[in-house]
This record gives C-alpha cells, sequence and structure tokens, in this order.
C-alpha cells in the first residue's frame, strides 16, 4: 500500500472505500456531474456521511440524487473556457494536479483513449474513488504521484493538461520542461495559470504569500508566461483566454471546512489581495 494511504486520518477512509461496492448509476455530464442511482441517497445517508468525511472537497460540484457537493470552486466555469478547444479523442491524456478527477471525468466526452490523472494529495485520491463508485470509469487511471514523477513512471501522453499547478512550483521553466518530456511527438499542453495584468516581461515573486497562498512562488505577466513557454521549447503558443476570479467561481461552502477568495481578498477593496497584490486573473 502506499504510504500515503497509510496515515491515520487517510487509512480509515482508504479501507471504507475499498469495502465499499460499486453502485449502478445515470452519469449527467453538465456543470454538475449529476449521478442518478434510483437509491434516492439523502443528507441522511451513509453515502452523504462519507462523502463528507472526505472534505475538503475544492473541485466539482457533484450531485448524487438528493443532495449536493458544493466544491469550493465551481470547476465548470474554467471547463467551459477550456472545451471549445479540447480535441483528444483517440488520444492519451494527462491530468496535472487532477484533484479529485472533476475534469478529468469531463473530459471522457470526447473519447480520449486514456487519461492518466495524477495528483499527490491522498485525499482528493480517495474522492476520485468514492465518485468513480459511481461512475465506474475505466478510461481515467489516477496515479497518486506529484508531476516530478511523471517521467520515473515513463508516463507519455498526446495532450497534457495543467491547469492551476505552475504558481505553485519554485521552478515554473523546469517544470514546463518536465511536461514537454513526456508528451509525444506534435504533443498539446492546455494549461492555465494565474497571471498579472502587465505589459512586458514581468513576475510577480510574492515573499511570503499570494492571497494567502504560502506556495505562489512566481506570477507572470502574459508576456512572461510566453516566454516560459517558449525558453521550454513549445512552440505555436496561442493566447485562449483571460478571467478575472470572481465570488461566484471560488467561494466558502460547507464542504471544504475552511476559507476561501472572499478571505483572501483585501475587505476593503475586492481588486486587491489581503496582501495588496492586484486579485487573483487567470490566462488560459
Amino acid at each position: 500500500m502506499n504510504k500515503k494511504l497509510q496515515t491515520k486520518d487517510i487509512k480509515p477512509l482508504y479501507e471504507r472505500l475499498l469495502a465499499m461496492e460499486p453502485i449502478a448509476s445515470k452519469v449527467t455530464y453538465g456543470d454538475f456531474i449529476e449521478i442518478e442511482t434510483g437509491r434516492s441517497f439523502t443528507k441522511n445517508s451513509e453515502i452523504y456521511e462519507l462523502a463528507k468525511a472526505l472534505s475538503p472537497w475544492r473541485k466539482g460540484p457533484f450531485r448524487i440524487d438528493e443532495f449536493e457537493i458544493q466544491s469550493e470552486w465551481n470547476s465548470y466555469i474554467k471547463f467551459d473556457i477550456l472545451a471549445p478547444h479540447i480535441d483528444i479523442e483517440g488520444k492519451t491524456v494527462i491530468d496535472i494536479g487532477a484533484n479529485n478527477g472533476y475534469y478529468s471525468f469531463r473530459m471522457e466526452h470526447y473519447k480520449p483513449k486514456q487519461i492518466i490523472a495524477i495528483d499527490p494529495w491522498a485525499i482528493f485520491y480517495l474522492q476520485f474513488l468514492f465518485i468513480n463508485k459511481f461512475i465506474g470509469s475505466n478510461i481515467v487511471d489516477f496515479r497518486l504521484i506529484g508531476m516530478e514523477d511523471m517521467a520515473d513512471e515513463g508516463i507519455k501522453a498526446d495532450t497534457v493538461f495543467c491547469l492551476g499547478v505552475l504558481y505553485h512550483r519554485s521552478d515554473p521553466i523546469a517544470a514546463l520542461k518536465e511536461i514537454k518530456a513526456c508528451l509525444n511527438d506534435g504533443g498539446e499542453l492546455i494549461i492555465d495559470n494565474l497571471v498579472i495584468l502587465k505589459e512586458g516581461h514581468y513576475a510577480l515573486c510574492p515573499p511570503t504569500s499570494y492571497a494567502k497562498m504560502s506556495n505562489a512562488y512566481f506570477i507572470p505577466s502574459i508576456d512572461t508566461m510566453m516566454g516560459w513557454i517558449a525558453r521550454a521549447g513549445f512552440v505555436d503558443c496561442e493566447l485562449i483566454g483571460v478571467k478575472k476570479t470572481e465570488l461566484s467561481e471560488q467561494r466558502k461552502t460547507e464542504w471544504i471546512n475552511g476559507l476561501s477568495l472572499d478571505s483572501f481578498l483585501d475587505p476593503n477593496d475586492d481588486t486587491k489581495t489581503i496582501e495588496g497584490y492586484d486579485a487573483p486573473v487567470r490566462a488560459y
């Protein structure tokens, strides 16, 4: 067993999930991933209790019969920006920082050959196992690893999605090179990253935190982001969207047991983070 699944908090939940029988379901992929089992699971059910025990739910949302898992992020907002540019039929895909697999599950509709979802956090792997008890995907292969482990795992793909990950890497160009090394010839990277809306080749390097994220190392201008991508050896880079993160997209819910965007912004000026930087904007 992976040692990440043997910790005091994780192991009991993992064992419950291993013992849980698959549940035949009708699944609809929209803004919510809607799961209908015919059993009318409610907030009083054991399934609901298990879902709550798997908090925090960062990506989603999901609906299981009569209750909703209202994740911190309304992830469909990002997915809708990317959807017109997804061309993965018959291809092998890597979803870096897959979290609980929300995006991977949504991508099944595009008929890929395989999706390799990678994330190093055990609680998100457990959430994936839970949701997959209903979906029963044989396309998504979730691996409890980080992007730095891809080469050792021999992972290769035609398309890579790297969503909301790069600003957590202390060497973004090295990270982009790791991604390029796992792409097949002619492969494609679809990436989103925090940016600063400043013309020219600049990057914000917060000394302690950005929007209360101590692991946000570099926030580039769009020009700098393009430069990083080129330095890593990519060609034909296209900007497909820029969007400010709104409170409708990232918010505190009962499913996260913690703070969210409204606590990360200046309470007197929501155009600034709590540290005084420009509020989060993402480029795709």
